[in-house]
């Protein structure tokens, strides 16, 4: 069995130079709104806005192509009330996923029925056909906001709505749990006609 002694005689002035080493450390700090220029900022791999290059397609081999381009998403998660940022923290929030280079976001449970005061449906008004102006406009606002730093969305539609007896479904919708109401709702169009006639500031998808 090898002796630990040497290694130990090779740590221990190793263990010395620590605490002299550390008074020599700076913080590293990543603001939640940092887009700032230097070596980390990714923005400038992206065309701006989403689709200024051509439509996203499929190539004959399977891979997603921008004008003949092989293109690659780097996203994340945008959940619930986080999709409807006040327009100071739309703009804070695009950049920087920008400057770390995302160009895609899922904007998903938008009319989370667990959180129904900050859904985007209006469930006060005893139906779930209705959306939240504030809520709608803020989200719009934001989804602006992606589209100009080169961000795609992928809106989630049909997530976590919840039926209400004003739906005119009966009162018999509240005793079904929420996997049965979804199953149930696949069989609803209006929501999504409301949303395709509600386009966002941009003007179209991309």
């Amino acid at each position: 069995m090898t002796s630990p002694l040497p290694f130990l005689g090779l740590l221990l002035p190793l263990a010395a130079t620590l605490p002299a080493a550390a008074a020599d450390l700076q913080p590293f700090r990543m603001p939640w709104n940092d887009a700032s220029a230097g070596v980390t900022n990714l923005q400038a791999w992206q065309p701006r806005p989403a689709g200024a290059d051509g439509r996203v397609t499929l190539s004959a081999d399977g891979h997603y192509s921008i004008a003949g381009q092989r293109t690659r998403f780097l996203g994340a998660d945008i959940v619930a009330a986080s999709a409807f940022p006040s327009h100071a923290n739309a703009e804070a929030h695009a950049a920087r996923l920008a400057h770390f280079g995302f160009n895609a976001v899922r904007l998903h449970q938008l009319e989370a029925h667990y959180d129904k005061p900050n859904a985007l449906i209006d469930y006060s008004t005893g139906t779930s056909r209705t959306f939240s102006a504030d809520r709608l406009e803020r989200l719009q606002y934001f989804f602006a906001q992606l589209a100009a730093r080169g961000i795609y969305a992928d809106v989630n539609l049909l997530v976590y709505r919840e039926f209400q007896a004003g739906d005119g479904l009966g009162a018999e919708i509240s005793q079904m749990t929420w996997p049965e109401q979804a199953r149930l709702g696949y069989r609803t169009v209006e929501r999504e006609r409301c949303l395709d006639g509600q386009r966002p500031r941009r003007g179209r998808a991309g």
